[in-house]
């Protein structure tokens, strides 16, 4: 499982180091997305066939905010069917992760790795700037979604 997840890097052109602890390899990265710099890892637990991805933003919520926070990521998480995002409660430690099987001999087990490693580091570089204005800005959850979902990209005039 861990070649596959090293060719998958690989050909994004994601730097990476390996890891091992027991049957468990980790990968471990660092992606620059459009609203900053995550760092993560896809972890294989070979003997189980399990996939866990874990991507996190280097900001540490506030502990006076982390309850608010907490609000926030369950109307995130409500509807996210890959996976979601986590909050440590003791340090404000932020993530999103995904967790699966993984069937190398399935004939789509590359294209299901590749899916859901892209919708994990996407969905924190979505979510990103609302957990921001609710953390720093001082907005209620409900608000920034709802500007969040009603927003107009740009791009498309």
């Amino acid at each position: 499982m861990i070649e596959i997840i090293n060719n998958m890097l690989t050909e994004m052109e994601i730097g990476f180091h390996v890891e091992k602890e027991g049957n468990i390899e980790s990968v471990i990265f660092t992606v620059i997305l459009e609203n900053g710099t995550v760092r993560g890892l896809i972890s294989a637990n070979n003997e189980e066939q399990q996939i866990l991805i874990h991507i996190e933003h280097p900001t540490t919520i506030p502990e006076h905010k982390r309850q608010i926070i907490c609000e926030l990521i369950a109307r995130i998480n409500y509807n996210d069917l890959f996976g979601g995002f986590i909050i440590n409660m003791e340090d404000g430690y932020l993530a999103y992760q995904c967790g699966f099987l993984f069937d190398e001999n399935s004939d789509t087990h590359i294209s299901f790795l590749n899916r859901h490693f892209k919708v994990s580091y996407n969905r924190l570089d979505y979510y990103l700037p609302v957990i921001l204005e609710v953390a720093f800005g001082g907005k209620e959850p409900a608000q920034v979604l709802d500007e969040l979902e009603h927003q107009v990209d740009p791009r498309l005039n």
